[in-house]
């Protein structure tokens, strides 16, 4: 198998002092021909980057079919708990009820696999100041400013913000209200940006629910106003994510690959796959392949190239002795 773009992967691991770079990733290693289907429903975030994905595994297993449904981060536990899928993608953790009733209908809970790592981004309009100069006039916005804008509780202390005057914007912009938008309740990244920006405080009726990323992304870029919450994924020429910090001293940073594998930007989460495996059980072959180029050198590539954040070392080998376990 072509080792395509590993240069990339270790030179981004590398050069934000990731431990064990020293040693790459395993590389995928084909096996006997395998064919069938391997269905995977949930976030459209992980499935984007899965579609992706698919691309690699076609090439290897000509017979192999990745049936991919993105219905949302919320309808993922449930399609795995009905066998309608046979991996679920979530962008957030399964929470304690949903792995409760897994468990109490199959007695195990679900086995689950960090895939790949996401960034939370705050977009705006490309001509809003906060983003449009090389040298704006302010840094960016806090968590605190954050939830002073999209909560109604403001539970991080905050002033109530509804202007961009508010946030330290002049002149025109300073009486312009902030236009808010984002998915709904079922989208993984509205749940993170709930529970670690909002403390789980409740949103704004004012934000926008969009029926997906893709017309929240759109909605910013069509007004100056807007701001958007999205996936690391999703850009457009029209818009730019805005630096963020995690408290008032900062520092600010952008949700770039390096600041993501430094630590530096504030909302860096993970992306997930579960399966229903019984303990002591082998996966089939086709889940086991599946997840092991994931986890590999190839899959990380892959990763990288579509503009998220690559697993470490230690959880890719941790998944790949997981994902080949016979018992």
């Amino acid at each position: 198998m072509r080792r395509i773009g590993a240069s990339l992967l270790l030179a981004c691991l590398a050069a934000a002092g990731q431990a064990g770079i020293n040693e790459p990733l395993e590389e995928y290693r084909r096996v006997r021909e395998l064919a069938g289907a391997v269905r995977i429903e949930g976030s459209p975030t992980v499935c984007a980057l899965l579609l992706e994905l698919r691309r690699g595994l076609r090439d290897m297993y000509p017979g192999l079919t990745v049936e991919i449904t993105a219905t949302g981060s919320s309808g993922a536990p449930e399609a795995l708990l009905e066998g309608r899928c046979d991996l679920a993608a979530l962008s957030r953790p399964m929470t304690d009820k949903e792995i409760a009733t897994f468990q109490k209908k199959y007695g195990y809970e679900p086995e689950r696999y960090t895939i790949a790592r996401d960034a939370i981004v705050v977009l705006a309009n490309m001509h809003n100041p906060i983003v449009a100069a090389e040298d704006p006039p302010l840094p960016g916005l806090t968590l605190r400013q954050l939830d002073s804008i999209f909560s109604v509780d403001r539970k991080r202390g905050g002033d109530r913000i509804t202007t961009w005057g508010d946030v330290g914007l002049t002149g025109e912009w300073a009486g312009r209200a902030i236009l808010m938008a984002g998915v709904g309740a079922t989208s993984g990244s509205t749940a993170s940006f709930w529970s670690r920006v909002l403390l789980e405080g409740k949103f704004r009726s004012t934000v926008v629910v969009q029926p997906g990323p893709g017309a929240v992304v759109n909605g910013v870029g069509a007004f100056k106003e807007a701001l958007g919450i999205v996936s690391l994924e999703y850009r457009s020429k029209r818009t730019r994510p805005v630096p963020l910090a995690e408290t008032d001293a900062g520092p600010f940073a952008l949700p770039t690959l390096q600041n993501c594998l430094e630590g530096k930007y504030p909302l860096v989460r993970d992306l997930y796959l579960y399966v229903n495996r019984k303990p002591g059980t082998p996966l089939p072959d086709l889940l086991r392949e599946t997840l092991v180029y994931i986890s590999s050198e190839d899959g990380q590539n892959v990763v990288v190239a579509d503009g998220l954040v690559p697993i470490d070392l230690e959880t890719s080998t941790d998944n790949l002795k997981r994902a080949r376990a016979t018992k």
